[in-house]
């Protein structure tokens, strides 16, 4: 099974400004490291009709997470996330080309299975598989920025850290 990982410190910076969070809050107090096992196999991290994940989306989905780790999590306490799958909202319609945005209902709502370990001073405090749904995502259509293309993601993974992690 192959795995992609990102840095830390490279990803960092662009989430934390999209949380808008100040370089001055150092990951060195919460760190939060985020693999993708197998992304070929990925349900759909596209962001045309392409057959392949989008690098530069798992990039973004990086230092979200890690953004998320710096505001949420308390200091010493290190989060490690394992996406094992990805299917966006919406879906890119084969008639397309790729070249229309995507077709978003009322039965294309995003989808994540991650696995994570939660450790405090090495210690393992909490972890388990998860599949995070948001059901509801057309209804908070407006939520985020609508030029995000992953913004249904995003609040979908906010809303489980917040939730699970509590908020700081």
């Amino acid at each position: 099974m192959r795995s992609i990982a990102f840095s830390l410190a490279s990803a960092f910076l662009a989430g934390a400004a999209a949380l808008g969070i100040s370089p001055a809050a150092s990951p060195a107090s919460a760190a939060v490291t985020v693999s993708f096992s197998d992304p070929d196999q990925f349900t759909d991290i596209s962001d045309r009709a392409l057959d392949v994940p989008n690098p530069r989306l798992l990039r973004e989905l990086t230092a979200y997470l890690q953004a998320l780790g710096a505001k949420h999590l308390p200091p010493g306490q290190t989060l490690v996330v394992d996406v094992r799958d990805i299917d966006r909202a919406g879906r890119l319609e084969p008639w397309s080309g790729g070249t229309v945005p995507r077709i978003l209902n009322e039965v294309t709502w995003p989808r994540m299975t991650l696995r994570y370990e939660l450790r405090q001073g090495g210690k393992l405090i909490a972890g388990e598989e998860k599949t995070l749904r948001d059901q509801n995502y057309l209804a908070r259509a407006q939520s985020g920025d609508m030029g995000d293309e992953l913004r249904y993601e995003k609040k979908m993974i906010e809303d489980w850290f917040v939730a699970r992690f509590g908020a700081r």
